[in-house]
């Protein structure tokens, strides 16, 4: 085993993740149940160190799958937290990951060093383990910027939808009528999601 020895103190690495799904009107967070100190009980977002032999986002999708069972293709990195403090362990630098599954495909199962692992309401959070209500504040801020990127949506909604869905998860997430409306309408301008051509009803991404 290589033994390293450095001439000053170096900071931990980790990468956690936001994972967000959608059912029954509600945005979705999927948390774990820590089963080790520090925070031990508490719910936090899943993840871990990094391995000295993986890349942060190589541990993102092995944390991700070891404590909650998911597999996620595509995750894409959301914020580095460095602040003092943050963590009781040590001085550690967390690099934070975000995704999408939809939930009739999230076959949860708690494993490695999670208690548990359960889908929470993204609007009634429990208070969390180090600064992770925190981070999720800043990832529901990122879904705002892929709404107005025409981006969002598709990996939360089945293949073909009604425009209410669309506009209820919009709702959510903005807590705006008109701003709502107002990106909807252009959606259906830009052609980022179409009508079906039976005109069932049914609109579907582009």
């Amino acid at each position: 085993m290589t033994k390293y020895c450095y001439d000053y103190p170096r900071p931990a690495l980790t990468s956690d993740i936001v994972v967000f799904s959608y059912n029954n009107n509600r945005l979705l967070v999927l948390l774990i149940q820590r089963k080790y100190v520090p925070f031990k009980g508490k719910w936090a977002l899943p993840g871990g160190f990094v391995d000295m032999e993986e890349t942060a986002e190589e541990c993102a999708y092995r944390e991700l799958h070891e404590e909650t069972g998911i597999e996620i293709k595509n995750l894409s990195q959301l914020v580095t937290a460095s602040a003092l403090g943050r963590d009781p362990r040590g001085r550690t630098v967390s690099v934070f990951f975000y995704g999408f599954i939809g939930y009739d495909i999230a076959n949860i199962k708690a494993g490695d060093d999670a208690k548990n692992a359960q889908w929470f309401q993204a609007d009634k959070l429990p208070s969390l383990a180090f600064d992770h209500n925190d981070i999720i504040l800043i990832a529901l801020k990122k879904l705002k910027e892929l709404i107005q990127l025409g981006s969002f949506g598709h990996d939360l909604l089945p293949q073909y939808f009604k425009l209410p869905d669309l506009q209820q998860l919009f709702y959510i997430i903005l807590s705006d009528k008109e701003i709502t409306e107002k990106y909807i309408k252009q959606y259906i301008e830009s052609g980022f999601i179409r009508e079906n051509e039976d005109k069932s009803g049914l609109y579907s991404f582009a």
